[in-house]
């Protein structure tokens, strides 16, 4: 997770600048996080059935509004907790041979409770890739998708993606 330390180390040496400027924040974040992250998937799985009944174009306008819901959240939660510790803990060689594995890791705030957080990963292209994480063993996938779909429910696959880009619009800092 060098991403994380990549990022975090940033945070420290550039914090005034960078909650300044979310534009600056937005591009650190989606320059070094998001390659590490398999967008694709994780709207996949978000999406579940609503996936395989969307045309192609649905597919990429909420893949890039929720690829952009992703980056402003992750980045609010960077600069809210960047004095905070992160520790990683290795994955055992015999699981790397898997397609999947799950990374282990704790954010220590300076006082307080430690905040458990498990990437789950599978190796696509040659690399590994985040398809979900669970925050205090909240799942990414699970949480939006209950909400997503109880939307998709009242207003269709265009208003949530509508209510997203909506939301993206409104983010603030």
């Amino acid at each position: 997770m060098t991403a994380s330390r990549q990022i975090v180390n940033a945070l420290r040496e550039h914090h005034d600048e960078l909650a300044a400027d979310p534009g600056k924040l937005y591009a650190l974040v989606d320059s070094i996080a998001v390659p590490h992250f398999d967008v694709e998937t994780v709207s996949r799985l978000v999406l579940g059935p609503h996936w395989r009944r969307a045309t192609p174009d649905q597919r990429r306008k909420f893949v890039n509004a929720f690829k952009r819901l992703i980056v402003n959240s992750y980045a609010k939660a960077l600069l809210l907790h960047s004095n905070e510790e992160i520790q990683v803990q290795p994955v055992p060689e015999s699981e790397l041979a898997s397609r999947h594995v799950s990374v282990h890791s704790t954010v220590s705030p300076g006082s307080g409770q430690a905040v458990s957080i498990m990437y789950r990963m599978r190796m696509k292209n040659g690399a590994w890739k985040i398809y979900d994480f669970d925050v205090e063993g909240v799942s990414l996938i699970l949480n939006y998708k209950h909400s997503f779909a109880e939307q998709i429910d009242r207003e269709g696959l265009d208003g949530l993606i509508r209510s997203i880009d909506e939301k993206n619009a409104r983010f603030k800092l």
